[in-house]
């Protein structure tokens, strides 16, 4: 327990390299001692390391190992919160039907037992597996149900998350008076509860409706506070939280993105071309890609980085290339 809980603190702090020393410790005790609930909670935990820190591959076999002491033992709470993560990992993975399958899992074990938490969480990221499939009707579908779960639990942050994806799924039916209303109500919530990541989301979401109405000073207002809050978030991490600081960037990098992209087409649209503030959120940009890199390399848990986080490194790569040659003249 007590070596279990030293872990939690290091992970909190994002010293996960260390966290997860501290709970592989806990789980060759708990293994000693044939502690079985423990067992599985030491997985838990293990895989939650794992995931955030790209090993896709060990977080999946964390997760399913204490999925299956959990349904050996009848630990349908447990259970359920297992198959949620293991769908969240597929959905990581891009293993997409396998994701649908583990939050089905999730969500009818979840309304059996009155988790209603659970089963708008589960929702929502089904929402989001179905939208990356593809299959906007089904999307809509969980992402309603689970803002309406969320709505009556009172979950505003949850809301703020679920109405920011409704504004992105609306834009993709080309409805953008709802896109535009779900995503102010998000950004309502969001600054109203001071969660940066949801303001980040809610501000990509606005300025995403200014942008598809050719409002493209608005949008890169928009745009410039979601990069702020990103640099707010690595500010808050002192230089001892790197591991968790070296996942900033890598999995927020679109409010840069946007920003550029409502720059330049602003820029391109007036008689001579300015991509000067362009060009410095690109530089910018790059720069903590490479402090970033260096930050995750110095913190590997493992002696060779596993292959998600190689290929994360190569997209980025590859898109701040792909933004050079469009902001040259």
């Amino acid at each position: 327990l007590v070596l279990g809980n030293v872990g939690n603190i290091h992970a909190v702090e994002g010293r996960y390299a260390k966290a997860l020393a501290y709970y592989r410790q806990s789980l060759l005790m708990r293994e000693k001692t044939g502690n079985q609930s423990g067992i599985s909670g030491s997985l838990e935990n293990i895989g939650a390391v794992q995931w955030l820190t790209d090993d896709y591959a060990g977080a999946l076999d964390s997760f399913q190992r204490s999925y299956a002491i959990r349904k050996a033992i009848g630990n349908k709470e447990g259970m359920a919160a297992s198959l949620s993560n293991i769908g969240d990992v597929y959905y990581s993975m891009r293993r997409y039907a396998d994701a649908l399958e583990s939050y089905r899992e999730a969500i009818a074990l979840s309304e059996t037992l009155g988790n209603k938490q659970r089963e708008a969480t589960a929702l929502n990221n089904m929402g989001a597996t179905y939208r990356d499939s593809g299959r906007i009707k089904e999307a809509l579908t969980c992402f309603e149900r689970s803002l309406k779960i969320r709505e009556t639990l009172g979950a505003q942050d949850g809301v703020a998350t679920t109405l920011s994806n409704l504004a992105g799924l609306y834009r993709l039916q080309g409805d953008r008076e709802h896109a535009r209303e779900a995503a102010s109500q998000s950004l309502e919530i969001s600054l109203s509860i001071g969660s940066a990541e949801r303001i980040r989301e809610a501000e990509i979401a606005v300025g995403q409706t200014d942008f598809d109405e050719s409002h493209y000073g608005a949008a890169a207002e928009h745009f410039r506070r979601a990069v702020q809050e990103v640099e707010k978030m690595r500010a808050d991490f002192s230089g001892t939280q790197s591991e968790m600081k070296s996942g900033v960037l890598s999995k927020r990098i679109g409010a840069y993105e946007y920003l550029i992209e409502s720059l330049l087409t602003a820029s391109n649209r007036r008689a001579s071309k300015d991509p000067q503030e362009a060009f410095n959120v690109l530089e910018k940009m790059k720069a903590r890609s490479f402090l970033d890199e260096l930050a995750s390399k110095q913190s590997s848990a493992d002696a060779q980085a596993p292959s998600a986080l190689i290929e994360k490194r190569e997209r980025l790569q590859a898109r701040i290339k792909w933004l050079e040659k469009k902001i040259a003249p």
